[in-house]
């Protein structure tokens, strides 16, 4: 069980991850990134878990005008309760803050999203 103030996980570079069966509350989310500064991130599997109360459910975030690669990430049987902004977001242009709008170059390629289910308050958004 994971609870903070930031992301639950924060995978900025590598490959090969599993992240399964844990429980995420009080933070930001499930996050790949911020990527940027050609940085990669391959074979992410994250599944089988909780996240609660947080600012996010899952998301993937990049800073804007930057390099890097995001490739082969599946979230998979992620329950969500209670989320407070954006259920599931995928940001090209990440600064600290909310979309602005102006996305990022570089590829994220086979992203899969697969039974992600849950709530998202009256103020948040499901998806983005």
């Amino acid at each position: 069980k994971v609870h903070n103030q930031d992301d639950c996980l924060a995978h900025g570079s590598g490959r090969d991850l599993v992240f399964e069966n844990n429980v995420c509350t009080g933070g930001h989310g499930i996050s790949i990134g911020s990527m940027g500064n050609g940085q990669k991130v391959e074979r992410v599997l994250v599944r089988n878990c909780q996240v609660i109360r947080n600012t996010n459910g899952i998301r993937i975030k990049s800073r804007k005008g930057e390099t890097g690669l995001v490739r082969d990430v599946t979230f998979e049987n992620i329950e969500l309760k209670d989320i407070t902004q954006y259920g599931i977001i995928i940001q090209g242009n990440y600064l600290n803050g909310g979309p602005k709008g102006d996305p990022t170059p570089f590829p994220m390629e086979n992203i899969i999203i697969k039974n992600v289910r849950g709530t998202v308050s009256k103020k948040g958004t499901n998806t983005l």
